[in-house]
């Protein structure tokens, strides 16, 4: 346990020293942090008469000490109080020393690192350094995904003291950030260590990973389980490279990169191939696609309308910000490898499905809020790539 000793000065001259590794002096209005088994001495010199210490715990009034009749006064730091010297000589009036006060505050607590943490969890805890005097009754981690949290919010209870702790916390949101402190209460209030911040895994059973390491969140619309970001892998399912543009390096993980058909469908022509998806997940089909349109309010008949824009608002449902969740941006298109043409103003989606022209229907999407069926593009031009769910 540790304290502050604090003097203020009144009458005659009041020294304290104290032992605490290493050796120092107090003077006037000084303040020093001790430990509660450190020894603190008071005395009073260049007097006449007798000395009477006295002692007024906090908030009471003044008594005399027993037996402490000495120039020295030895005492343990172990409760809030204020001391005094009284001389008296003869029948003359009594005077008083200054007077030293010792005063606790608040715990000192540090934050420690978190050592774990999966999409729903994480391990952490603290160290209360300084109980300030006070003892600690409760102690812990409370955490928000707002900084600065306090015990008002989501908290542990780690048990009481000083010492090092243990926090495991629980029913976290996967990919969130989240920002946690450590916590200490005393008598005299609640202290927070230093903010700690991390961002949980993302949740597995909403979200796929493709052979690269990317981590993709999915979205359930109607009964189909969709990707809600665009495929960005570089590698087929087997490990060999693929060819694709990157279009916006600052923004790769908005609009993900562009494949030819060819390399979407990693060598197959049939409808709803692996392609360069994930295992158990799929190039959409032009059917598939139709489904999350009707889903979303479109007619059937709307739906297979070809070549034309329609189904409004539907674009507006898909696209990123739309309610849908499926959150679609506008990545661009190439129709040369290497050049991208209206990046953040169009995107485009391919499907697995060829029509009787032999090229591929696709998805178009703008500024507008309908949504565009075309199979007017050949097979090399690159485009965005959504995967389903088998």
């Amino acid at each position: 346990m540790k304290q502050y000793l604090t003097i203020s000065i009144f009458l005659l001259w009041l020294a304290s020293s104290f032992c605490s590794e290493g050796q120092a002096l107090l003077t006037k209005n000084d303040s020093v942090r001790v430990k509660k088994d450190t020894t603190i001495q008071f005395f009073v010199k260049d007097f006449r008469g007798n000395v009477q210490w006295q002692k007024k715990p906090n908030g009471l009034t003044w008594s005399d000490m027993p037996g402490k009749t000495t120039p020295v006064l030895v005492i343990q730091p172990d409760m809030e109080a204020a001391y005094r010297a009284m001389v008296k000589e003869g029948s003359c009036r009594p005077v008083y020393s200054d007077t030293a006060f010792i005063i606790f505050v608040k715990a000192s607590v540090s934050t420690n690192p978190v050592t774990s943490f999966s999409s729903n969890s994480a391990v952490c805890g603290g160290t209360v350094l300084d109980d300030g005097g006070a003892a600690v009754t409760a102690r812990g981690v409370c955490w928000s995904i707002s900084p600065d949290p306090t015990v008002s919010g989501n908290k542990t209870t780690n048990g009481q003291g000083p010492g090092t702790f243990t926090a495991n916390l629980s029913g976290l949101t996967g990919n969130t950030p989240y920002f946690i402190r450590a916590y200490a209460t005393n008598s005299k209030g609640t202290s927070y260590g230093n903010q700690v911040t991390f961002i949980t895994k993302p949740d597995a059973s909403n979200s796929i990973t493709d052979i690269d390491g990317n981590v993709y969140q999915t979205v359930k619309i109607g009964a189909q389980t969709w990707m809600k970001e665009n495929l960005r892998v570089t590698h087929a399912p087997d490990g060999s490279a693929i060819e694709s543009t990157l279009c916006d390096e600052q923004n790769k993980v908005l609009y993900g990169l562009i494949y030819s058909w060819y390399t979407a469908m990693n060598g197959s022509v049939a409808e709803k191939a692996q392609g360069i998806c994930p295992k158990g997940w799929h190039i959409p089909s032009d059917e598939e696609i139709k489904i999350l349109e009707i889903s979303l309010g479109m007619s059937r008949a709307v739906a297979d309308l070809g070549n034309t824009w329609r189904g409004s608002p539907v674009g507006t449902l898909l696209k990123v910000g739309g309610s849908s969740g499926f959150e679609f941006p506008l990545g661009g298109l190439n129709s040369s490898p290497g050049v991208c043409y209206n990046t953040g103003s169009a995107g485009y989606l391919w499907s697995s499905t060829t029509s009787l022209s032999g090229n591929p229907w696709r998805r178009c999407f703008d500024t507008a809020s309908s949504v565009g069926r075309w199979d007017t593009w050949p097979k090399n031009y690159g485009l965005s790539i959504r995967c389903v769910k088998d």
